[in-house]
């Protein structure tokens, strides 16, 4: 079993976008930012949802209770199952004793598919935990900013931000945060408008089921 505690970014999404989207709509005034704002947040959870990534990079904390197989070579790993995870993603592995304290492991990150696996180089000495998930990883998933401070999301991803934010501007009714009402397209549960899922088809991944 795994379960994922996703910590807060430091990256402001909707403040990043809000000049852009206030152009797309011909807006020059400060008095609706709070609103475009909302609107961009929950533009980004519903593309989140969609395309089953992390946009904004934060650190996801990872705790599990046993191997998985690979999806590249079956060998046992631990699957840290966020996206995108880039090779640098890696930040602790640590394993709670019976004595109930946090020994420091060690370990390698590998991406498969945008995902992350993580495997164990040495095993700790005490194998008996005090808890169900005994192992925690701390992992970066989603993007981040290079050394210039640019956000280095995809342009066309922030293009469906943008685009499904100016849905939800002119369609207010027509859309909330599990998704929209429109005759769009869906995936991973999830109802978009054909403006936004043509942007975002090349980066759909799969999403399947884990233990909580």
């Amino acid at each position: 079993m795994k379960r994922f505690i996703r910590q807060p970014s430091a990256i402001d999404v909707s403040a990043l976008l809000l000049p852009e989207l206030k152009k797309k709509l011909k807006i020059l005034d400060n008095t609706r930012d709070d609103s475009l704002k909302g609107l961009l947040d929950v533009a980004v959870i519903l593309i989140e949802s969609y395309t089953w990534r992390i946009l904004a990079e934060c650190e996801v904390i990872g705790k599990f209770s046993e191997f998985t197989p690979s999806r590249a070579n079956n060998q046992p790993m631990i699957d840290c199952a966020r996206a995108p995870v880039f090779d640098d993603a890696l930040i602790s592995i640590t394993y709670r004793t019976q004595e109930d304290t946090d020994i420091n492991i060690e370990g390698f990150l590998e991406v498969v598919n945008e995902f992350g696996e993580v495997y164990i180089t040495e095993e700790p000495q005490e194998t008996v935990a005090c808890t169900l998930y005994p192992v925690t990883v701390v992992f970066k998933a989603g993007y981040g900013e290079d050394d210039e401070g640019n956000w280095t999301c995809p342009i066309v991803l922030q293009e469906a931000i943008l685009n499904m934010a100016v849905y939800m501007f002119e369609n207010p009714s027509d859309c909330g945060a599990g998704g929209c009402t429109c005759s769009g397209t869906s995936e991973n549960g999830v109802n978009l408008p054909k403006a936004v899922t043509m942007l975002l088809y090349p980066y759909v991944l799969r999403r399947y089921d884990y233990a909580v």
